[in-house]
């Protein structure tokens, strides 16, 4: 189920990404537009999103919400930090995680700096949720598959936040106390007030 969901957020007509794997074209897309953005250079001055961002100035505050996959996610032994800059997203991320067994080891308060690209986002007043796994090995030649990167821990992230993902890409454009509830209800994407 996971998986024709995750291929069905890819495979919307909105994107011309050159090619439409066959039997696309009859699923529904998300009821909102998907971005999806590698960026780099934050080492150097924030050379990748700083260029994507003066490109599209309006897009900090008109997406629905920024989610960032911050370092070392899936480091093997180190705990996670989360951090949301509101409960209705720091909410779903921990309904997201939980459904994949995944627990919270660390939380930021919403109103803390944010760290990284995150720190444009809340900076320009989006909304926005970041999830990291401080180690050692961070910009490091060491930073290598297999000693650090659990390839299984990072596969269970990979499904709570593809599935979280393309929920939240599913949510109508309503308040987000009525989408938090019904998030938390399990009933899936809200429905109109």
């Amino acid at each position: 189920m996971a998986r024709a969901s995750w291929a069905r957020l890819f495979c919307t007509g909105d994107v011309n990404v050159g090619w439409k794997p066959s039997g696309c074209s009859l699923q529904p897309g998300p009821a909102r537009d998907c971005l999806f953005v590698t960026l780099s250079g934050h080492e150097l001055g924030y050379l990748g999103i700083d260029p994507y961002i003066k490109r599209r100035p309006d897009l900090i505050k008109r997406a629905h919400v920024w989610i960032f996959f911050g370092s070392d996610l899936g480091s093997p032994r180190r705990q996670n930090r989360i951090h949301a800059s509101d409960d209705a997203l720091e909410q779903w991320a921990l309904a997201a995680m939980e459904r994949e067994g995944l627990a919270v080891d660390n939380k930021v308060a919403h109103d803390a700096t944010a760290l990284g690209e995150a720190g444009l986002i809340q900076r320009g007043g989006g909304r926005f949720f970041t999830v990291v796994c401080p180690s050692d090995f961070f910009h490091s030649p060491a930073d290598r598959w297999p000693d650090s990167v659990d390839v299984g821990l990072l596969a269970w992230y990979s499904s709570a936040f593809a599935n979280g993902a393309l929920q939240l890409a599913n949510q109508p454009r309503i308040s987000g106390e009525a989408c938090l509830r019904r998030f938390l209800a399990g009933k899936g994407g809200p429905q109109p007030e």
